[in-house]
């Protein structure tokens, strides 16, 4: 019979863009190696928009 260990839940963390930005381009990677290009494409365009709404958002700060 399998033994399965009890998984605790992760602390909480705050979800900040360049977090997000990590796990879009970590699972584009992902979906790049099984060969789903249509969605890498995808993925990775979100993150670079994300990216560069960040560097938006800072370049009108500094005005």
């Amino acid at each position: 019979m399998a033994f399965i260990n009890r998984i605790d839940a992760a602390l909480p963390t705050k979800l900040t863009p360049m977090l997000l930005c990590d796990r879009l381009l970590a699972l584009a990677d992902e979906t790049d190696r099984a060969g789903f290009q249509v969605v890498t494409e995808h993925l990775m365009y979100l993150a670079f928009q994300m990216v560069d709404d960040q560097a938006g958002l800072k370049n009108n700060d500094n005005r």
